[in-house]
């Protein structure tokens, strides 16, 4: 997102506007090596554009900063946000889900806006001590699945900007070696040092 006052209404004249002015745009995260960072970092990265870091120590302080013109952007969650985006002060110009938001379905993702295959999400799940027998894992996942399936849940979670996936843990545990390789690839490349 970025100040309403800024003039890019769009994601593609916000890149048009950072490429006419190389590294005088910058954006806030919630410090060094943080989500919001590498998501940063991974945008910068396809679109080509040089912005500068400013790390802060928490959401609010560079929501806050953004909103008094002291930051370009700040790739930030939907629920710390919206109040903002609803009343005028903020812009959103994309989601980096591959789809859009259920909170905010008239924003368009990063992907629709020029950048195909662009996805950086924030995710949850529920994870057992490594020795944990087969038979308990089993029995965890059903009962999770169960619960994510429940329409009270999903609609819980549906209002906080969540989407249930409830797979299995064969396919949760490929899906975190894959998140992890690809966020060690972008802060390899952007230099950051990551535990």
């Amino acid at each position: 997102m970025v100040n309403a006052e800024l003039p890019a209404k769009t994601l593609q004249a916000f890149v048009a506007l950072a490429k006419s002015k190389p590294d005088a745009l910058n954006y806030g995260s919630t410090g060094v090596g943080a989500a919001n960072h590498l998501v940063a970092e991974l945008f910068n990265s396809k679109a080509g554009l040089k912005m500068t870091h400013v790390p802060y120590r928490g959401t609010a302080l560079a929501v806050g900063d953004l909103l008094g013109g002291q930051l370009t952007t700040v790739f930030g969650d939907p629920i710390s946000v919206l109040p903002h985006i609803k009343s005028g002060k903020l812009r959103a110009l994309a989601v980096t889900s591959l789809e859009r938001s259920a909170v905010a379905p008239e924003v368009p993702t990063v992907a629709e806006s020029g950048y195909p295959g662009f996805e950086a999400l924030a995710w949850h799940g529920i994870l057992a001590p490594a020795k944990t027998p087969p038979a308990v894992i089993k029995t965890l996942n059903e009962e999770i699945r169960k619960a994510l399936a429940d329409p009270a849940t999903t609609a819980l979670l549906v209002n906080q900007a969540m989407q249930t996936v409830g797979n299995t843990p064969e396919e949760f545990a490929v899906f975190i070696q894959k998140d992890i390789a690809i966020w060690k690839g972008v802060a390899a490349a952007a230099k950051v040092t990551v535990e």
